[in-house]
């Protein structure tokens, strides 16, 4: 590595992010088809170079995923039991609405809101929501909110728990977002909800069940693998984070 490309590393760290502050890149692993590319605590950063005359560049960050597999086939599922002040609430059309307030109160303040930054956003979430309910392989039997009622003597409730599910294929079915509201975690509140979604495709006929999730948050990590989850596949992200003018 040169001094010129240690240097101009230098700067890029000392450089503020739109989303992200890079800390520490701990080696430069790349430099190839003008990408500079460093690594990161599980996310790889870089910065594209312009050719002459753009005025312009590029930084981009490359968060690290996994594809995890489930495989339904020969597999005991327990019906699992919510806490005592806890219970399911199955798919009705038109809970777009409280499917998205739970994922956004899950993930507004959580490492997957910079890597889809619809998650940050409750409108994002709404829309979201809306998508994946018309996809033709929305599965209603995988698909539950985790709400808290009202003592009788108030109006209303309280969601606080969602997951959704989708058929890809003939014998697949993919879990699309896990949230729990922070308040309400540490209950096992999300291993039910991965459990009752799988029954569900279980039910529907699926062999295996796929999901994605962001390498860095570990404890969705462990959960997952603590369910029966293997890691198939490691993926990177692209993000773009700024623009900005060569001096």
């Amino acid at each position: 590595m040169s001094s010129v490309q240690a240097a101009r590393i230098a700067r890029e760290m000392r450089t503020p992010r739109r989303h992200i502050a890079l800390q520490r890149a701990d080696a430069l692993t790349s430099l190839a088809g003008g990408l500079t590319v460093g690594r990161e605590q599980g996310r790889l950063w870089g910065e594209s170079v312009p050719s002459r005359g753009v005025a312009k560049r590029m930084s981009l960050a490359y968060y690290k995923r996994y594809r995890m597999v489930y495989d339904l086939v020969g597999a005991t599922i327990v019906p699992p039991v919510l806490p005592e002040g806890y219970v399911w609430t199955p798919w009705e059309r038109g809970q777009e609405d409280r499917h998205a307030l739970v994922k956004f109160h899950s993930f507004r303040d959580e490492i997957d809101s910079e890597v889809f930054e619809c998650l940050g956003d409750y409108h994002g979430c709404y829309q979201l929501m809306k998508d994946i309910a018309l996809q033709a392989g929305f599965l209603p039997d995988a698909t539950w909110l985790i709400t808290v009622p009202s003592p009788p003597t108030a109006v209303g409730y309280e969601d606080c728990g969602t997951i959704q599910g989708v058929i890809v294929s003939e014998t697949t079915g993919c879990i699309q977002n896990v949230g729990i509201s922070p308040v309400h975690r540490g209950q096992g509140l999300g291993r039910a909800l991965v459990e009752r979604c799988l029954l569900g495709f279980q039910s529907a006929g699926m062999k295996r069940v796929t999901l994605e999730v962001t390498a860095t948050n570990a404890a969705a990590v462990e959960l997952y693998k603590h369910v029966g989850f293997q890691v198939t596949r490691t993926m990177f992200r692209q993000l773009d984070l700024e623009y900005s003018a060569i001096g």
